[in-house]
C-alpha cells in the first residue's frame, strides 16, 4: 500500500519573495528496526548495521541538511515516513511528504519550511521503481508544482526506464512553473533520457548554466541528479530561477552519501532585463556575466566544443558531447567564462532561442582580408598561400600553422577551408586537424 502523509507543526504560513530548493540522495537513510524490507546490508543482527551506524548515518545527513538550509528539500532513498519525520524534526522543517510501496527498501519525498497546497502520487505501471510524488506551493500568489523522482537505475532495461519517464512526462503535462528534482539516474546532454520532456514539455536542465567540468552529483563523477525547471521560469515573469543560483553542495573530505546535494533560488522579484552585448566584448571584459548575445551561429565543432560566431568573430565553447549542428543559430545566456592554455573559452552557456533554418557558417566566419586581427575562437573562411617553416604567408599577411598531426611541411601553393584559430605562446596560430 502507497501512501502519502504531511504533517503540520506550525500554522504560520511563509511568505517570501524568495526560495532556496534543494535535492539530495542521501544513499540509504535506514533506521536501526527490522521491518522486513530492507537490503539485506541493513538487517540488524545479520550484517554490520546497527543501533550505532544508523545513529551516526542520521546524524551526518542531518547536519548536510542543516547546512543546506534550503526551504525545500526533496529527498530520495528513505527508509520509511517515521526516519522522515524524525530528520524533519531535527532540522527545524514543519511540512513533509512521503511514498513508499510496502514492498520496497526506500521511498522518497521531502521536507518543507513552506506549507504544501495539494499533493499528488503518480504510479508509474508496469516498472519496479519508485512512485513520483507531487507537491504544489504557493509564494507570493503564484504557484509551482515540484515533482519528486527517483528513476530505475541504469542496470534496469532500457524500456523500463523509457516507460518511466514517459510516466513523468504525462503526470506534468497540465501543470505551469513545473520543477522536477530528484536521482533520474541518467546524464546529462544527448544521452539523456530526459531529453524528450526537456523539448516536449518546454524545460530547461539547470545542468546547462554549470561549466561542464564541475557537472557531477554523484561521487563516480556523473550529472545523474537533476533539478529542471519550465522554461517560463528561466525566460519569463513570476516565479523566475535566479540566475547564478544553481550549484552543487561538495561534502568536503568526508562522504556521507555516494550523491551531492543540487541547490539553486526562485524568486518572484521582477528580473532584472540580462545585457545585450557581442563576441567582442566578452574578450574585452570576460568575467562580466551573465549576458546574451543573440543570433550567433555554430561554424565548428569538434570532440571538445565548438566555436559560435557573429560578424566574424568567433570564440570557443567547452562542451563535450554537445548535440549542436553546426549552421545552427541561436539566441544565447553567457553565464561563465574560462581560460585554457592562454585562450578564452565559455565554459556555462544557456541556449533561450534556436532558429528554425540552418545558416551557411561561412557567412559568420572570419574572411581572410582579416588575417592580421585573428585571434583564439576565429575560424577563418578560406584562407590560401605559402606554407615555410611553419607558417603560412597570404597577400593580407602571416601568421603560424601547425596540424593535428605535426609541423606543416613547406607547400608553394595551399589552400585551407574553415580552420580555426588558437593561440600559441601568445601567438595567433591556425589550426589544421587531420
Amino acid at each position: 500500500m502507497r501512501k502519502i502523509i504531511l504533517l503540520c507543526f506550525s500554522f504560520i504560513l511563509a511568505i517570501a519573495a524568495e526560495l532556496s530548493i534543494a535535492t539530495f540522495n542521501v544513499e540509504n537513510l535506514f533506521d536501526a528496526k527490522n521491518n522486513g524490507t530492507e537490503y539485506q546490508d541493513f538487517v540488524i543482527g545479520k550484517s554490520q548495521w546497527n543501533e550505532k551506524t544508523a545513529k551516526v548515518k542520521f546524524g551526518n545527513i542531518k547536519n548536510i541538511i542543516k547546512e543546506l538550509n534550503a526551504d525545500i528539500i526533496a529527498l530520495q532513498e528513505i527508509e520509511n515516513e517515521e526516519i522522515l519525520k524524525e530528520l524533519m524534526r531535527a532540522t527545524g522543517y514543519q511540512y513533509f511528504a512521503f511514498s513508499k510501496d510496502k514492498r520496497s527498501p526506500i521511498g522518497l519525498g521531502l521536507i518543507s519550511k513552506i506549507r504544501p497546497i495539494e499533493t499528488k502520487i503518480f504510479k508509474v505501471p508496469n516498472v519496479k521503481t519508485r512512485d513520483i510524488v507531487k507537491v504544489k506551493f504557493e509564494l507570493d500568489g503564484h504557484e509551482f508544482s515540484l515533482f519528486v523522482n527517483h528513476m530505475p537505475a541504469q542496470k534496469n532495461s532500457l524500456k523500463s526506464r523509457e516507460s518511466a519517464f514517459r510516466s513523468l512526462k504525462s503526470a506534468i503535462q497540465n501543470d505551469e512553473n513545473v520543477i522536477l528534482l530528484g536521482d533520474f539516474n541518467t546524464p546529462y546532454g544527448k544521452e539523456s533520457l530526459l531529453n524528450d520532456i526537456l523539448i516536449s514539455r518546454n524545460m530547461v536542465d539547470l545542468w546547462q548554466f554549470m561549466a561542464s567540468d564541475k557537472r557531477y552529483s554523484h561521487i563516480n563523477l556523473r550529472p545523474i541528479d537533476h533539478a529542471v525547471v519550465s522554461k517560463q521560469m528561466v525566460d519569463g515573469s513570476g516565479i523566475s530561477y535566479v540566475n547564478g543560483s544553481f550549484e552543487v553542495y561538495k561534502q568536503g573530505k568526508n562522504v556521507y552519501s555516494d550523491h551531492f546535494p543540487l541547490k539553486f533560488k526562485i524568486s518572484t522579484a521582477t528580473k532584472a532585463k540580462i545585457q545585450e552585448k557581442n563576441i567582442d566584448d566578452i574578450f574585452k571584459n570576460p568575467k562580466n556575466t551573465p549576458f546574451v548575445i543573440s543570433g550567433v551561429t555554430v561554424v565548428y565543432k569538434d570532440k571538445k566544443g565548438f566555436v559560435i560566431a557573429k560578424d566574424g568573430r568567433g570564440i570557443y565553447v567547452y562542451e563535450p558531447k554537445n548535440d549542436d549542428l553546426v549552421g545552427s543559430v541561436m539566441d544565447v545566456v553567457i553565464n561563465d567564462v574560462g581560460e585554457y592554455k592562454g585562450m578564452l573559452e565559455v565554459k556555462s552557456l544557456y541556449v533561450s532561442k534556436i532558429y528554425d533554418k540552418l545558416m551557411d557558417p561561412k557567412l559568420q566566419m572570419l574572411g581572410e582580408e582579416r588575417i592580421n586581427e585573428a585571434r583564439a575562437g576565429d575560424v577563418i573562411r578560406s584562407v590560401s598561400g605559402e606554407i615555410k617553416r611553419g607558417r603560412l604567408y597570404t597577400k593580407y599577411g602571416d601568421i603560424r600553422i601547425y596540424s593535428s598531426k605535426g609541423k606543416m611541411e613547406d607547400v608553394k601553393k595551399a589552400k585551407f577551408e574553415a580552420v580555426k584559430v588558437v593561440l600559441y605562446h601568445n601567438e595567433p596560430q591556425i589550426w589544421i586537424e587531420k
